[in-house]
């Protein structure tokens, strides 16, 4: 009988042994993959605990934009200028705000000091957020 139970306490030793070891292969940043930056997309009535982050840069003088899920570490480039990520001027923006709840902030990241935009077009910015129920933080 003591065999029994010394055996059945090893094997659960064992199981809890291998269950607290690190893992492996440490996980891709997320930068590596689409998949990756759909995740930080937001889905039309998502909510966000850290609210949603917004870019902006400016391409053969039009201004694109882009609103990521808000997180605890800094976006790469890759990320904020995602395909999927991008939206084209303020309609394409203003598009992606409606579908983020009344309540939620917005917060305007300036990542490149070069491609800040004109305080007209911050302006707007503000004024949709605003129309639209949004908290914009960030902005001049």
């Amino acid at each position: 009988m003591i065999k029994k139970i010394s055996l059945i306490l090893m094997m659960c030793l064992f199981i809890l042994a291998s269950a607290c070891q690190a893992n492996a292969s440490p996980a891709a940043p997320a930068a590596q993959g689409s998949a990756d930056v759909e995740n930080l997309i937001p889905k039309p009535g998502e909510k966000s605990m850290k609210g949603f982050e917004l870019y902006s840069w400016q391409e053969n003088g039009e201004w694109y934009f882009s609103v990521l899920i808000g997180t605890n570490r800094q976006k790469t480039d890759a990320e904020i200028h995602a395909p999927a990520a991008t939206l084209r001027g303020l309609t394409g923006l203003q598009k992606m705000l409606r579908s983020i709840p009344a309540g939620e902030t917005v917060s305007m990241v300036f990542h490149d000091p070069a491609n800040i935009p004109p305080d007209d077009i911050v302006a707007k910015v503000q004024n949709m957020c605003t129309q639209l129920g949004l908290d914009m933080t960030g902005a001049r």
